[in-house]
Parts: structure tokens; C-alpha cells; sequence
């Protein structure tokens, strides 16, 4: 029985320091882990089998070591395939379907034109010539009787508006104005409030004593720029007389002198003279001879001038 239990001791130390040998070897073999985010795959576990006991034999045992375990075949890596995908291919362009053109109107073709007769146009009626300006001057007594009477209507506040203007240039102005006082008698004078006239030869503060068959009672207001001989001559009056300045300057003519104007007015403008509202004129001098011209009647043109070199009574120097 000793001997029985020698021989299981024996066998179990043999078994033990087998088992401690593979489990070295098995250390060794075993490669380190991978890191932690690299996985392995498990590997299959290796179970060994103990040896079974031999037999007991009448000789002593001989100690043997057990071949260490073969070790676990290493995995060998597979070759990475690289799968390289194919390049998607571009789509075939689909052909737009072809449009058709619309078709095109054709134009309808215009008919032949006919064929106009031209007629022969008919002639033109001659342009009235123009009538050339008349020249008008009052001097027969019967002409002088007519102006005297339409200078009674002036008088009295009836009949047309007439206002004669005097010549824009300076010059011509100024010689009027001395051809008219020299030549025609014009006279200049203040009138005041109470319709009395004051002249420079009249005695100081005594109005003028107008004698109505030889001057008219047309009187024409002086107004606009002056000649400076007028304004001279106003100037001394109103010192003369010692008038306000509130007076109105007058330019004062013969009856002779109207009449021939209005006769003459009333020859250019006809039968129209008796029912027009103003009549709108204007002096005219060449140096010799005091003229009127550029009438308006109303508003129409009224071709002609009127001579008034008859009406010179006297002149104190030649012009």
C-alpha cells in the first residue's frame, strides 16, 4: 500500500510540474494584446490532456519532462483588397427634342398700284398787292372843316382815344421838340388842380388866359423821358409860379394844327374812324418834315402817313 501511494505522490508532482511548464510556455507563446480599440479575434482555448498513468513496473520510474506544447499557429494577416470603385458614369446628355419653326407669315403681296392721273392743278389766284402807304395831308377847306369838327368831339369828351407818340431815339426827340416850339407854336405849360394853365411869360402866380379859337383844347400830357429842353422849361415854370409839385406838364397846339391831324386820321382809317375806340400813332421826323405815321386803329394796322408840313405857321430858324 506504501508503495501504492509512493507511486500516485510521484505521478501527481509529474502532472503538476507538466502542467506549470506548459502554462510558462503558453506565456511566453501568447504575443501581447493589441491596444484596446484594436480588438483581436478570441482565440480558440488548447486543452491538454494529462498524461495517463503508466502502469507500475517493477523498476524504478525514470523522471521524464512531457514535450512542451506546440505552440497556436499565429493567424496569418490576409492580404487587404483595396476595391476601388468604379466612377460612376456621366449621364448621357438627352438630346433636346428639335423645335420646329414656326412658320412665318408671309406678306400679301400689295396690289399693283393704279395709276393716278394727276390733274392739272388749277392757278392760283394772283396775291393781292399790297396797296402802297398813302400820304395824306389836310389842306383844302373842306378838310379843314372836317378836323375842326372831329377836334369839337375831342372837346367835348366824345369820340375815339387818340394818343400820338413821340420818337424813342433821344435825338430825334430832342430836334422834334424844338421844331415843334420854333416852327408849329407849341406851347408848354402846369396845370393844376383847377384845370388852370401856367406858363413861364405869364406874370407870377396868374394863370394863362387860353384863347380857345386860336389853340385847341386837345391837350397832350407830356409823359415818359422828356427832352431836356421841356424839362428846363418846366422846371422854370413851376419856380415862376411857385406850383407843388402835383402839377401835370401839357403840350398845347393850334386849332390849324389838330385839325389837319384828325382830318388826317380820318382819311387813312375811312368809314372806321366814326365807331373806333382809340387810335394809336406815332411823330415822325426826318429833320424837315414832321410826319405821323405807324397808325393803329383798334388794333388793326393801318397802312399810310399823314403830311402835316402845311401846318407850319412860322419858324423862328430854317430846319
Amino acid at each position: 500500500m506504501r508503495g501504492r501511494q509512493n507511486t500516485g505522490t510521484v505521478l501527481s508532482i509529474t502532472v503538476s510540474i507538466a502542467l506549470a511548464v506548459w502554462i510558462a510556455t503558453q506565456a511566453l507563446a501568447v504575443p501581447a494584446k493589441a491596444p484596446q480599440e484594436e480588438k483581436s479575434e478570441p482565440k480558440p482555448k488548447q486543452t491538454v490532456e494529462a498524461p495517463k498513468p503508466k502502469e507500475p513496473s517493477a523498476k524504478a520510474p525514470i523522471l521524464t519532462l512531457p514535450p512542451p506544447p506546440a505552440p497556436a499557429p499565429t493567424p496569418k494577416p490576409q492580404p487587404v483588397v483595396q476595391v476601388t470603385e468604379a466612377p460612376t458614369p456621366a449621364p448621357t446628355p438627352v438630346p433636346a427634342p428639335a423645335l420646329k419653326p414656326e412658320p412665318v407669315a408671309q406678306p400679301t403681296p400689295k396690289p399693283a398700284p393704279k395709276p393716278v392721273v394727276k390733274k392739272a392743278a388749277p392757278k392760283a389766284a394772283p396775291a393781292p398787292k399790297p396797296e402802297p402807304a398813302k400820304t395824306v395831308s389836310v389842306t383844302t377847306r373842306e378838310d379843314l372843316a372836317t378836323g375842326r369838327a372831329l377836334l369839337r368831339i375831342l372837346e367835348h369828351g366824345k369820340g375815339p382815344d387818340v394818343q400820338i407818340a413821340w420818337p424813342d431815339n433821344r435825338g430825334t426827340s430832342e430836334r422834334l421838340f424844338a421844331n415843334f416850339t420854333e416852327c408849329y407854336g407849341m406851347q408848354i405849360a402846369l396845370m393844376d388842380g383847377d384845370a388852370q394853365l401856367f406858363r413861364s411869360k405869364d406874370p407870377s402866380s396868374k394863370a394863362w388866359e387860353i384863347n380857345m379859337d386860336k389853340y385847341s383844347g386837345f391837350l397832350r400830357q407830356s409823359a415818359g423821358q422828356l427832352p431836356i429842353q421841356e424839362r428846363n422849361k418846366l422846371r422854370a415854370i413851376r419856380r415862376h409860379h411857385q406850383l407843388a409839385p402835383g402839377t401835370t406838364a401839357v403840350r398845347i397846339f393850334h386849332r390849324s394844327f389838330d385839325a389837319a391831324l384828325l382830318g388826317g386820321l380820318q382819311k387813312l382809317a375811312g368809314p372806321n374812324y366814326g365807331n373806333s375806340q382809340n387810335i394809336r400813332a406815332r411823330y415822325l421826323f426826318d429833320g424837315r418834315k414832321v410826319t405821323v405815321g405807324n397808325v393803329i386803329v383798334d388794333g388793326k394796322p393801318i397802312a399810310g402817313i399823314i403830311d402835316l408840313s402845311r401846318s407850319r405857321f412860322y419858324c423862328a430858324r430854317k430846319v
